[in-house]
């Protein structure tokens, strides 16, 4: 009985996350993943943002309002802009920040040096995880996006 005594004072004692009475169980269980995932991910996995990232935080914040990133809603967000200004960073950071809240992602860059196909094959291959499926034509790339996602 002891040992059961001090294993559940050990327990209580520890820190976690406190159930809110006003919290849906769904939503409470929801946040527990979303953080252990972010904490779960291989962080080498992480694109490389910047050395200095000065004012990314607030770039990063401003986009996640924008992209309701809590909601389970699909949103677009384009940020344009003069170059080397910081759009590419901006949006690697941001999707450092919410990639752990789905099952899979893929970052796509250089639409002006690929085509529209190689970027397709791109996504692709990522999001199914089969680096052996080649797109030949952007509507066959249609295609495959709309019957295999």
């Amino acid at each position: 009985m002891d040992k059961w005594r001090a294993a559940l004072k050990e327990a209580a004692d520890l820190s976690g996350w406190p159930f809110k009475d006003d919290e849906s169980e769904a939503k409470f269980i929801k946040r527990i993943v979303g953080e252990l995932s972010a904490q779960v991910i291989n962080p080498s996995c992480e694109l490389h943002v910047a050395e200095h990232p000065i004012g990314l935080v607030s770039c990063r914040q401003d986009v996640n309002r924008l992209l309701h990133a809590e909601e389970n809603i699909v949103h677009m967000v384009g940020i344009w802009g003069p170059g080397g200004i910081g759009k590419t960073t901006i949006a690697k950071d941001v999707f450092n920040s919410i990639r752990h809240k789905f099952e899979d992602s893929c970052f796509l860059t250089d639409f002006r040096s690929k085509g529209l196909a190689q970027l397709e094959e791109t996504l692709l291959s990522n999001i199914l995880r089969d680096p052996t499926l080649k797109v030949s034509s952007v509507d066959e790339g249609v295609s495959f996006i709309k019957t295999r996602m």
